[in-house]
């Protein structure tokens, strides 16, 4: 089963998450255009997902391998109120961004809507069940088709296979310690993985604590330019 890759677009992916049951006059997905502090200290807190698109098939044994490590060393200790599924339909690795960002997040869905069904569906199946709802939705297939195309590249095949691919990260509590208290985590989710994955300390910032990841982690590792990143909440121009 294939859907179209969908381009990185916050026009197309606000269609996609408006049909789909987001209520983008709250939050919507935007553009970042620069990693500088002067352009991030502008973006209005706060962002409550960030999307980042990478060079996928460079980081692919990398990632495989820390993946490895950390099913040796028993998974990492994700709050098990964190939304994630596995990827099973090709090239959808952008709706699962946005499935997962929105999952997350505090943002109003409309009642009834695909999202908050697949939602309510998904939240008491066990994560190996999960992508099974999402394949069997002709809507999400439908609300998929009617904007795979609507951005400004070529049109796109469902049987591409694209060397970047999409991520999601969300703040998620970490472990409480001796006190009860927690400090905020920031939590990678990839359908293409194993399970959601803890990245470090959030802070009071996501979106700062996802952009020194981005920077130490991916852009740094990597001898590509082909990195795009999107953040979910208001805009910067209202």
């Amino acid at each position: 089963m294939g859907w179209v890759p969908l381009e990185s677009n916050p026009e197309v992916f606000n269609k996609w998450a408006s049909q789909a049951g987001l209520d983008t006059s709250s939050d919507c997905f935007n553009d970042l255009y620069s990693l500088d502090p002067e352009m991030l200290a502008m973006i209005p807190r706060p962002v409550k997902a960030v999307i980042l698109v990478f060079p996928w098939e460079e980081a692919r044994y990398r990632r495989a391998a820390e993946d490895e490590r950390l099913a040796k060393e028993g998974g990492p200790k994700i709050d098990e109120n964190v939304f994630w599924m596995k990827q099973t339909i090709h090239n959808a690795c952008g709706a699962m961004a946005m499935i997962h960002g929105i999952a997350n997040s505090d943002v109003k869905l409309l009642p009834s809507s695909p999202l908050q069904i697949l939602l309510d569906e998904c939240r008491n199946k066990p994560t190996s069940e999960r992508p099974k709802v999402l394949e069997n939705s002709p809507k999400f297939a439908e609300i998929h088709a009617s904007v795979a195309n609507a951005g400004q590249c070529r049109p796109a095949e469902t049987d591409e296979h694209p060397d970047q691919g999409y991520i999601c990260f969300v703040v998620a509590p970490g472990p409480k310690n001796s006190e009860g208290s927690s400090q905020s985590r920031v939590v990678e989710l990839d359908g293409g993985r194993a399970g959601p994955v803890d990245r470090g300390e959030c802070g009071d910032d996501l979106l700062l604590a996802v952009v020194r990841l981005v920077k130490e982690e991916f852009i740094g590792k990597s001898g590509s330019i082909k990195f795009n990143m999107m953040y979910l909440g208001r805009p910067l121009v209202e």
